[in-house]
């Protein structure tokens, strides 16, 4: 552990002040009085330091010995779970994607010696949710010792999910009065949470079927719309007719230069050959 060294120490000085104090009391009784043994104290204290030292020794090096045994343990432990619950986790996530030999696996765990490998894999199998895993996993916990049925209640309870409710009521009938009576209450706590989550997902599912049928039907309108358009283009609209211009002043006709030229000279013969009247 991280303060092991810091536990020994205080655990150390402890038995010191708690050896020095019991080597007071016994000796000032043996000695007939405490100035008495003060007094022996001071002229033999070599050898009171001895003996207090022994005393510490006798007693630390067992205790020492027992707790660091027990923090290995859990140590130990500790780091079997841990690598437990990682390799669990990968068996959850294959069995969950349809893996035959990891829902297999997780089966034959069901059985094992350990109860934390044994509550680890049927809170797996609760989550794979199968028919066929889902019989394995009621008939076995049937046959589980009592504390991990109610190791497994607990789990149950702190999962919060719609697919922990059917080992939950297997547990609610056990024949352990203690397994069924914390089922029972345990369902009786979640059972509203699970209602609502069950609900919850069924909403989002007729959502989501909702959406589908909506666009499913948009693309087949769509498709038809498309089919009933003609492939050749139809005839040009006719141009707009454009305001007719006005017609042309006619232009002035000049007559012909000889024609004038010879009228002009019979005139002047003509006036020429008159007499003028009187």
């Amino acid at each position: 552990m991280k303060y092991r060294s810091f536990l020994f120490v205080g655990i150390v000085l402890f038995v010191a002040l708690l050896a020095w104090s019991a080597s007071t009391i016994v000796g000032s009784a043996v000695a007939g009085g405490r100035d008495d043994f003060s007094a022996w104290r001071t002229e033999h204290a070599g050898l009171f330091v001895a003996i207090w030292a022994a005393e510490v020794l006798v007693v630390c090096v067992p205790l020492l010995w027992v707790i660091g045994r027990r923090l290995r343990a859990q140590e130990t432990e500790h780091d079997k779970e841990v690598l437990l619950t990682r390799g669990m986790g990968r068996l959850t996530g294959e069995a969950m994607r349809g893996s035959e030999p990891a829902t297999a696996k997780l089966i034959e765990l069901l059985d094992d010696d350990e109860g934390v490998i044994r509550c680890q894999s049927a809170r797996a199998l609760v989550m794979v949710d199968k028919p066929e895993s889902n019989e394995e996993l009621f008939r076995k916990v049937t046959y589980w010792p009592g504390d991990q049925k109610s190791a497994m209640v607990d789990i149950l309870r702190r999962m919060k999910d719609p697919r922990a409710r059917g080992l939950m009521e297997v547990l609610a009938n056990d024949r352990s009065r203690l397994v069924a009576g914390r089922a029972r209450a345990a369902l009786a706590a979640t059972s509203g949470k699970t209602t609502d989550m069950t609900d919850m997902i069924a909403r989002r599912k007729r959502e989501a079927t909702a959406i589908e049928k909506r666009a499913a039907a948009k693309k087949k309108k769509m498709s038809r719309g498309a089919a009933a358009r003609p492939a050749t283009p139809g005839p040009e609209p006719p141009p707009s007719a454009a305001p007719a211009a006005p017609p042309a002043a006619p232009a002035a006709t000049k007559p012909p230069q000889g024609t004038l030229a010879d009228e002009a000279a019979e005139a002047g013969a003509t006036g020429k050959t008159e007499p003028s009247s009187p």
